[in-house]
């Protein structure tokens, strides 16, 4: 369909700009922010969110995992060019996004948050240091690690009550301060299938979308194309990233490439297929855009 991954990949091949790239991505932005903002301001004031079930029967929820996901890339876009390019008011506008994403959003998402906010210090800022600033860096970074994690829960008390004072609950706040983030049974069960498909799938698994017919999107590398053909998809999808945030210089194209991956690979780990995922694939073209500018441009030195 004119959504799906193959139009996609096509139409952001056709465009070799990056800058009109760029101005496309701030505009998406801009509408996606409004529209998802007044979503968030209706079912806040409610009290749920409303989210079509099984079978379309419409269910109230305490949060939406539709939300989170659609609002997680106008909020990526406005902190990545916010913080590059040093605008206040984009950079604003992300951290409104952040804390619309932890009151009504997926944890899922609020991890594409946290994975984009690594890669992005780590591409556009560690890799800038010298040696001994990168030590320090390394040395601050593991205290205010071990910081928040000595602090941990008077943290997450802290900005509970704060919004508990404000009226407002947090499903995901709710869910670190139980413990709840990780243990949870009904994800162990699937997880614990989906080992035993993918040891009965041998090198070459099951065959596309055999995931999705047993379980739903989960591993669906291993159980789709077994040891072997998984291991292979997940080694070039590696290279892939390493080659785009690392090899190629221009920060642009880097950056558009940043938003794109941060915004699809947290929920492809949790519970989406690379089949389905449009921002995939707008990250692979964008690859490909950078590697043919990257030719071109080592034709034209010679």
């Amino acid at each position: 369909s004119l959504y799906g991954i193959i139009a996609a990949y096509l139409f952001f091949r056709t465009i070799c700009d990056k800058y009109i790239v760029r101005k496309a991505l701030l505009v998406s932005a801009c509408i996606y922010f409004v529209f998802y903002s007044y979503q968030a301001i209706i079912s806040l004031s409610r009290g749920y969110w409303e989210e079509v079930g099984f079978g379309g029967v419409l269910q109230q929820q305490s949060y939406s995992m539709s939300f989170g996901y659609n609002m997680l890339f106008p909020t990526i876009i406005f902190l990545a060019f916010g913080l590059n390019e040093k605008n206040k008011i984009f950079t604003v506008v992300g951290a409104i996004g952040i804390v619309e994403l932890l009151l009504g959003g997926s944890r899922a998402a609020l991890l594409s948050v946290i994975v984009f906010l690594g890669l992005y210090w780590i591409v556009f800022y560690f890799s800038k240091l010298s040696y001994k600033q990168k030590a320090l860096s390394l040395v601050l970074l593991v205290i205010a690690a071990c910081a928040v994690l000595f602090f941990y829960n008077p943290i997450l008390n802290g900005i509970a009550s704060l919004l508990n004072q404000l009226g407002i609950d947090s499903r995901n706040l709710d869910k670190l301060l139980s413990a709840s983030m990780t243990d949870d049974m009904n994800r162990a069960l699937l997880y614990e299938k989906s080992g035993a498909l993918i040891s009965s799938g041998g090198l070459f698994g099951h065959g596309i979308y055999a995931d999705r017919l047993s379980l739903g999107n989960y591993l669906e590398l291993f159980i789709d194309f077994g040891y072997f053909g998984g291991a292979l998809v997940a080694v070039y999808i590696g290279i892939v990233i390493y080659r785009s945030l690392f090899k190629y210089k221009d920060s642009n194209w880097k950056m558009i490439f940043l938003i794109m991956i941060s915004s699809c690979f947290t929920r492809l780990l949790v519970s989406y297929s690379l089949w389905l995922d449009v921002k995939l694939w707008i990250a692979f073209a964008i690859y490909m855009n950078m590697k043919k500018e990257r030719m071109q441009n080592s034709r034209i030195q010679r």
